[in-house]
C-alpha cells in the first residue's frame, strides 16, 4: 500500500494484490493465481 499526502487532512492512496484461486482446498497449489489493484483518497475529519 502507498499513501501520499496532499495536506493534513487529504491523502491518496494506491495498492495491489496478488491471489490464488481454486475450486477446492486440495486444488490452491494448481489453481489460478489473480491479481488486483486500485487506489482512492482519504479526508481526515476529526481535528487533533
Amino acid at each position: 500500500m502507498l499513501r501520499y499526502d496532499i495536506t493534513n487532512r487529504w491523502s491518496l492512496i494506491g495498492f495491489a494484490g496478488l491471489g490464488r484461486v481454486a475450486d477446492t482446498f486440495g486444488d490452491v497449489g494448481s489453481g489460478d493465481n489473480h491479481t488486483a489493484v486500485g487506489g482512492g483518497f482519504r479526508y481526515l475529519i476529526a481535528r487533533q
